[in-house]
Formats: structure tokens, sequence, C-alpha cells
């Protein structure tokens, strides 16, 4: 896992597909996707060389829905924040009959 990928293209040429299964985004890239065009831009970036890799991309926190449709629109893998779901805590999750620990 790399976390804080954000605005350094060139450290994809430091990476092997062997060593990085995932890339974690910057949260200051992710906060105002939605409404930055460079930033959507880089994030397309990063996701296309990302999938050449086959590296998994995650973002958050997302915390607007306006964020959380543009990163599905940017084909995001992941994402965590409020607007996916509310906190809970672990012990409630386990008693909902729909919840699974991979």
């Amino acid at each position: 896992v790399l976390q804080h990928f954000g605005r350094n293209l060139d450290a994809f040429n430091l990476l092997s597909d062997e060593v990085v299964d995932y890339l974690v985004l910057a949260p200051e890239l992710v906060a105002n996707v939605h409404n930055n065009l460079m930033d959507e831009m880089l994030l397309t970036i990063i996701q296309g060389q990302a999938t050449q890799r086959n590296i998994s991309v995650l973002a958050g926190p997302v915390s607007v829905p306006a964020l959380l449709s543009t990163l599905a629109n940017l084909d995001v893998n992941g994402v965590w924040g409020s607007a996916v779901a509310e906190r809970q805590p672990l012990r409630s999750l386990a008693e909902d009959h729909i919840f699974a620990i991979r």
C-alpha cells in the first residue's frame, strides 16, 4: 500500500508491479476533485497509470455525494467516508446479518 499518493507523477517510474497493490490518494487531492478540473484530470491520469500496472486506487475521506459520484465516474476502486456510510460501532455492524469481514 502506497499512501498519500498525489501530484508527483514521476513516482510511477519508481513503482514495480509486484511492489504496490494499492494507491491511497492524498486527501488534499481527493477533497475538491468534483469542483476542480485540474485535480480531476490528474486523478484520471493516476487512475489510468494504476490500471495499466494492476494497482487499485483508493480515495477518501468522501464527505459529499457529488464527490462520491465524481470518483465513481473516474473508476476509483474504493472509497470511504460519511458519503458512503455513517460511522458505526463494530459491535452493531457484527450484529447485522449482511455484514462480513474479508
